[in-house]
């Protein structure tokens, strides 16, 4: 019998700054429906230390707040970009995937699941659209991470991001 494949789940955000702690909202709660081979760890921000973490993995998803003009949650493949300054301030999921390519010479396939917020303020309290979206965070990050245990990080591609992404906006206009 195959192995499962080993993915990280790498959620970060502030809760102390309302929405911004949705990635951490709910990789906490994903901690209890995870299927075999899931890890999970999350963070106020991700550090380079984290390209060693995901370095023995076979998929990695990264969940956080967003601030970017669209409805919900969207999923999107994260690429490796520049890293321009290794300050834990700036380190993006691209980052963390070319470190981890140049340090330990692997680069897994990951992709980052936004959650969108609308209040950033210093409370440690979610807006209702926020907590709504990260319900809706919850079913996907289960759909997806299934998904890749079934069938591999491979045939996670962008024709079934699409799909999984309808899917997840029909599911949101239905409540």
């Amino acid at each position: 019998m195959p192995q499962a494949p080993r993915i990280i789940v790498c959620g970060f955000g502030n809760p102390g700054r309302e929405d911004d702690g949705a990635g951490i909202v709910v990789s906490k709660r994903l901690e209890r429906e995870l299927p075999a081979g899931v890890t999970v760890q999350y963070d106020y921000q991700l550090n380079i230390e984290d390209a060693l973490e995901i370095s023995d993995k076979d998929a990695v998803l990264f969940i956080d707040a967003s601030a970017n003009d669209f409805d919900g949650v969207r999923i999107k493949p994260v690429e490796p970009e520049p890293v321009s300054n290794y300050s834990t301030h700036t380190m993006s999921p691209g980052a963390i995937l070319t470190v981890c390519r140049q340090l330990y010479g692997t680069e897994p396939p990951a992709w980052l699941l936004e959650i969108k917020g609308y209040a950033w303020d210093m409370r440690e309290e979610m807006s209702k659209q926020a907590q709504a979206n990260c319900e809706t965070a919850l079913h996907v990050a289960v759909n997806i991470l299934n998904f890749i245990q079934k069938h591999g990080p491979a045939a996670l591609t962008k024709t079934i991001l699409k799909e999984m992404q309808k899917n997840v906006k029909d599911h949101s206009c239905h409540r």
